[in-house]
């Protein structure tokens, strides 16, 4: 019943902005009244960007037509954007925050920008050819289920959008995937103040008018960080009364909802390897309950240290299943290929503007772990291991289905411990970065 109710409010917001996308100058609210998102005429229309808080400058720089005057502030002046960064708007409309994000960005940046309706998409994509603006692309998609590749984006920009989706937890969530560790943030929207009245929210021309929809501060905060993001702020702009005022004239409407700028930050991967020796085992059984359930070995690895040392990131563990497919080739153990990315996790640099400071030490870490490992295991040949050639994918296929592969669960787990082992006495030795 929820997931209907929310396909409801979904289309009837997709059919009115499709409707103010095709009508030229928009409303986002009902009533064709004052200087604001619902203005019909130039000035007032210039009058409402001067209250969202764009400057002359931004007003008049832009194609006619993409700025439709539907927002509630003005994302861009809290981005601080940075030539060459990737930036998303969420909502993008016609295009006016993503043209002037691209112009910040510059020739080296690129700008996406996102928005459920066909017609606004569209009418994006012919101003950016009026402009030229070649470092710009729009896309049709729910900012529910963004089409953006994970830990792609640098900057998510959004303006007066996000209070328009009925599942904002999944919004959230969805910003967080695409942006890269380090990424941000910068959104304007309207919040609530307190309760609406129950008038304004059964309207649906409320909803569509951005105030329906608006989230308390408070599950805003708390929702942000249950999705994973740090450094989470929401601040209220007092002097969006009187731009809000004029959007339902009489309804007293400024009294419950406010703009307010929305920032926060996807933290980078710090590692959180334990103290101590107790971990070890730990580790082991993660690492031998994955290879029972899934059966990739250096996945298997991976996966285990990843989860013990609190490293929440799908690109790791999707990285490291390309051993099975890569490796397998060299007929390298697979427990082997994932100790050696479990090293470069904890030893490796960060940035290759790091230069090759401790390139040294990962080398003769590696050297040693491989040289336990064959203590340990016999051999670092898989093939030699198990008897199979896995690069006859027929003999791969038998060799999964049979009780010899059971084999290879003590040995991931074996495996493991003595990673373990190794990283610990590591740690003891002031080696590691944390």
């Amino acid at each position: 019943m929820k997931g209907e109710k929310e396909e409801q409010i979904r289309q009837k917001v997709r059919e009115h902005y499709g409707k103010v996308a095709t009508g030229g100058k928009g409303c986002g609210c009902e009533p064709q009244s004052s200087g604001t998102c619902c203005s019909p005429n130039q000035a007032a229309g210039d009058q409402a960007g001067a209250l969202m808080g764009y400057t002359s400058t931004d007003l008049e720089s832009i194609v006619e037509g993409a700025n439709m005057n539907l927002g509630c502030g003005n994302p861009i002046a809290i981005a601080a954007l940075q030539p060459g960064e990737t930036v998303l708007d969420l909502g993008c409309g016609a295009g006016f925050d993503s043209f002037l994000a691209a112009r910040a960005v510059g020739p080296e940046g690129r700008v996406i920008g996102v928005d459920m309706t066909a017609e606004m998409v569209a009418k994006a994509r012919t101003n950016a050819e009026s402009m030229r603006a070649e470092n710009v692309s729009f896309r049709l998609g729910e900012i529910e289920h963004l089409p953006v590749s994970d830990a792609s984006i640098d900057v998510i920009l959004s303006n007066c959008v996000i209070n328009l989706s009925p599942d904002k937890k999944q919004v959230w969530r969805e910003t967080y995937r695409v942006l890269r560790p380090g990424g941000r943030l910068a959104i304007s929207d309207i919040v609530a103040l307190k309760p609406l009245p129950g008038d304004m929210q059964e309207q649906v021309a409320f909803y569509t008018g951005c105030v329906a929809g608006a989230a308390e501060v408070d599950p805003i905060e708390a929702d942000l960080a249950a999705s994973g993001f740090n450094e989470v702020a929401v601040r209220l702009r007092p002097e969006s009364r009187q731009m809000i005022g004029q959007w339902f004239p009489g309804s007293g409407v400024e009294e419950y909802v406010a703009s307010a700028e929305i920032e926060a930050i996807k933290p980078f991967v710090y590692l959180q390897v334990p103290e101590g020796t107790e971990w070890i085992a730990e580790v082991r059984t993660k690492a031998e309950n994955y290879m029972k359930n899934h059966g990739n070995c250096a996945q298997s690895i991976v996966a285990a240290f990843s989860e013990v040392f609190g490293i929440d990131d799908p690109l790791v563990l999707k990285a490291s299943s390309g051993f099975l497919g890569g490796m397998m080739h060299s007929l390298t153990c697979g427990v082997h290929t994932g100790g050696v990315m479990v090293m470069g996790l904890v030893l490796g640099r960060e940035r290759l503007e790091d230069g090759t400071d401790g390139l040294y030490q990962i080398v003769i870490s590696t050297q040693e772990m491989i040289r336990r490992l064959n203590d340990r295991l016999g051999s670092h040949s898989c093939q030699e291991l198990t008897g199979v050639d896995f690069t006859d994918l027929r003999q791969a296929a038998i060799f999964s289905r049979s009780d010899e592969h059971q084999k290879c669960f003590s040995r991931v787990a074996d495996g493991a411990e003595v990673i373990a082992t190794l990283i610990s006495e590591l740690r003891n030795q002031g080696e590691l970065k944390l």
